[in-house]
């Protein structure tokens, strides 16, 4: 019996050591990070300024690699049918991620079994735009605007199925608002007819507009986060303008395969929030119009779930579809 319960002990201590000596050696070789969007956009910066902080922590070069299309489901395929080791990441936003689940239905990957979360890791606001010859100066007169206009008001969004949209169909829901949805092709898109009149409001990123926020071109009516933003900090926010339950955000997130060991993601949270924590990164994401905003594994999978049960009940109540 001695003798067999040592050799129980050591056999669970056999397993356990490759887990811990994992953990501890991690990173063996040279790291992914999958980032789903074109070079050059949100994503993309904050990804290269996370690659480089991280490479110097890890002493291992981590590759930002462009995986584009399909609204980011073949950066976030790549990363699901990756060796599950953490060595390949993905960073993009969460919401876009919930929205294509539901929207296309049949994605390749099961997004909560085939993707492990890691962490947010920045927040940025969008804000409610409209064109200033519309005579509407809060959230209220915009949907008493709405209601009186034959037809309501034109409205623009960076896309069909974006977070963007999925807002202003809640937004409808929520006030009785009437819009006329046109989708564009992002928010550089969206921009020129806004500026022109040619639609009248929009909801897009608070960095896509804040220069003509501050010209007078456009007029903000308040923010979509549940906080004020620092880039314009004399806006309300959509609850302090009478609009309750409204409340989107622009994230950014990091995952990696799932069935990866936890000791190793909790390896790569802790260290991507000791990047977020320094002066670099907080300047790059400002730059973009964002905050470092960090999670657990276990809150953002929590998140995930909550956020992702949200985007479908608007997407099948409003009847949207791929285009």
């Amino acid at each position: 019996m001695r003798r067999r319960t040592l050799s129980l002990l050591l056999g669970s201590l056999a397993l356990a050591r490759p887990r811990q000596v994992f953990a501890q050696e991690f990173p063996t070789r040279a790291l992914r990070l999958v980032s789903p969007f074109a070079a050059g956009g949100p994503s993309d910066v904050v990804a290269r300024a996370l690659a480089q902080s991280l490479g110097e922590t890890w002493r291992q070069p981590v590759v930002v690699e462009n995986r584009v299309g399909a609204g980011g489901t073949i950066g976030a395929d790549a990363v699901a049918k990756a060796s599950p080791d953490g060595h390949t990441l993905l960073l993009m936003n969460p919401g876009g991620l919930s929205i294509v689940q539901t929207l296309y239905g049949n994605l390749p990957f099961d997004m909560m079994r085939d993707l492990a979360p890691v962490t947010m890791v920045a927040v940025s606001p969008y804000v409610i735009a409209v064109h200033p010859g519309l005579p509407a100066r809060s959230p209220q007169e915009l949907v008493q605007l709405s209601r009186t206009r034959a037809g309501g008001l034109n409205l623009g969004s960076g896309g069909n199925g974006t977070v963007p949209h999925i807002a202003s169909v809640a937004f409808q829901e929520i006030t009785g608002a009437r819009w006329e949805h046109t989708p564009y092709r992002g928010d550089a898109a969206v921009l020129p007819d806004l500026l022109a009149g040619r639609i009248d409001v929009t909801i897009i990123s608070v960095l896509a507009a804040l220069p003509h926020l501050r010209s007078g071109a456009l007029r903000g009516l308040a923010v979509t986060t549940a906080a004020r933003s620092a880039f314009v900090p004399d806006l309300p926010t959509a609850k302090e303008a009478g609009v309750a339950d409204f409340e989107y955000a622009a994230f950014q997130a990091v995952w990696t395969t799932g069935g990866t060991p936890r000791p190793v993601i909790d390896r790569l949270q802790g260290d991507i929030v000791r990047a977020l924590q320094t002066r670099p990164i907080q300047e790059r994401l400002e730059s973009q119009g964002a905050s470092p905003h960090w999670t657990s594994p276990d809150e953002f999978a929590a998140w995930m779930r909550a956020e992702t049960e949200r985007y479908a009940r608007i997407i099948r109540t409003a009847g949207i579809k791929p285009t």
